[in-house]
């Protein structure tokens, strides 16, 4: 986004990249089926980690005071991760608000989700699901609205390189990542979360925030 210092993401050059989760499931690697595995909750576990705090909860998008509001849990989580990445990637709150008004039109169809008795009200009230946000998540509260997101980002590609060179490097085995998720062949399914808690530690120097999960 600025520089290769502050502010990239990693990016997978090729048609993979672009496929949806089902499709990517269905690929093979040299004729093998595979499995994928991703870090839960990436980028507010890596705010903790580099503000030196423990992320106590496993789902940093779950906020149950929004869900007793009316809102679907699926949708809410939705939702709250699209708003808190906004607010960890932008230099203000009135330009994080621009910016999820904008998602919030382009992501989803409030007017379905209103039918279905998803959500409480056919507009979403941004600042109540920032306000949540930050109570939740007092303890990177200085991350927010500071384009801090945006160091988080080079960190997390930092880690993704360990990964996909060590995978390459030390076992000769081919990995296919998306942003935070990696898929190897079903053989190597041991070896990859163990990997990627490495990767973690070496890059943030302890894991204790690490959280890992098998997608598919």
């Amino acid at each position: 986004n600025e520089n290769f210092d502050n502010g990239m993401r990693s990016f997978t050059v090729g048609e993979y990249q672009h496929m949806n989760k089902k499709e990517r499931s269905e690929v093979l690697i040299g004729g093998e089926k595979t499995v994928c595995y991703d870090f839960k909750g990436f980028e507010p576990s890596l705010a903790y980690s580099v503000n030196q705090e423990i992320m106590e909860f496993d789902d940093p998008y779950h906020i149950e005071e929004l869900i007793d509001l009316g809102y679907d849990k699926e949708v809410c989580r939705k939702i709250v991760k699209k708003v808190l990445i906004v607010c960890l990637n932008t230099s203000c709150e009135k330009e994080a608000k621009q910016a999820i008004n904008y998602l919030l039109v382009e992501d989803f169809d409030l007017d379905k989700l209103y039918r279905k008795n998803l959500i409480p009200t056919r507009t979403i009230p941004v600042s109540t699901f920032i306000n949540a946000i930050l109570d939740k998540h007092y303890l990177i509260s200085d991350c927010f609205f500071t384009s801090k997101g945006l160091g988080l980002q080079a960190i997390g590609a930092a880690i993704n390189d360990y990964i996909l060179e060590n995978l390459m490097q030390n076992h000769k085995v081919l990995c296919l990542q998306v942003h935070d998720d990696f898929r190897v062949a079903e053989k190597y399914e041991n070896l990859l979360p163990d990997i990627m808690f490495k990767a973690y530690e070496h890059v943030l120097g302890f894991n204790d925030n690490c959280k890992i999960e098998k997608e598919s």
